[in-house]
């Protein structure tokens, strides 16, 4: 199978999935939980296997980004190529990424250097969660709502099971 052939066929379930979805949606009949899990499932493995070697042709795709690319440029003694038959030039571009590895000291210096308006103080989204579950469900209170939005929704949960 070509790469456009497996491109073609993901596609093709796709579409399959959501015509399925749209059918299912759009219907006024009571749907069987049982046969719904099952198309659940199904869709849910195969999304999780192909997921699953997607990530690894990206992992292949940045260390040819980041690594043999660039150093083969540098080998080259160049800093742009172009490839007519695929229409593109290509070129190391330097970039950057930082963090604070002391948060409070980083604010401060970033403050003291007059850049405070970088500073902003921050809840995790799934600790707010998390603790706002607790909150509510566990201690039976409830948030100010002019303060915080809590919104609740169901997700199917799948356990594995040995049949008798």
């Amino acid at each position: 199978m070509t790469l456009e052939e497996l491109i073609q066929n993901t596609k093709d379930v796709a579409d399959n999935a959501e015509s399925w979805l749209d059918n299912t949606k759009g219907t006024n009949e009571p749907i069987q939980p049982a046969k719904l899990a099952k198309h659940y499932w199904y869709l849910k493995e195969n999304y999780d296997r192909l997921k699953k070697e997607l990530t690894r042709i990206y992992h292949v795709v940045d260390a040819v980004d980041k690594h043999l690319l660039p150093e083969a440029f540098d080998a080259a003694g160049t800093d742009l190529i172009r490839i007519p038959e695929l229409g593109r030039s290509f070129s190391v571009k330097t970039m950057m990424s930082a963090s604070m590895k002391d948060k409070e000291a980083g604010a401060q210096w970033l403050r003291d250097q007059g850049h405070g308006d970088l500073v902003q103080e921050t809840v995790n989204a799934g600790t707010l969660a998390s603790f706002m579950r607790s909150y509510i469900l566990d201690e039976g209170m409830e948030p100010p709502e002019d303060i915080f939005k809590v919104t609740t929704y169901n997700k199917t949960n799948t356990t594995k099971y040995n049949p008798k």
